[in-house]
């Protein structure tokens, strides 16, 4: 619920929860339709951002975009890898 509040908020963007630890990644414009490889790129890379700019420590995050999103782990991996930093692990099992 405090997500989607976010969300309404200060539109669908990569956030910073700090409170609940957690980080806002978008992969869809609207939940029913498939995931969007360049709005995952630009979440990619703002997370990179915020990476440099606080020190978030280690980041985990599921396969962005696949499963509910529709898409396989090896073209999200093929977009996204070249710009996460060395401390967000993706869990690919």
């Amino acid at each position: 619920e405090y997500a989607a509040q976010r969300v309404a908020l200060n539109g669908n963007v990569v956030q910073s929860i700090v409170a609940h630890n957690l980080i806002l990644f978008p992969v869809k414009h609207h939940w029913q339709q498939p995931a969007d490889l360049q709005l995952i790129r630009q979440s990619a890379e703002t997370l990179a951002e915020l990476c440099d700019e606080h020190d978030l420590g280690t980041v985990v995050l599921p396969r962005p975009g696949c499963g509910n999103g529709r898409l396989t782990w090896a073209t999200v991996k093929s977009w996204i890898e070249p710009v996460l930093p060395d401390n967000v692990h993706v869990i690919t099992h």
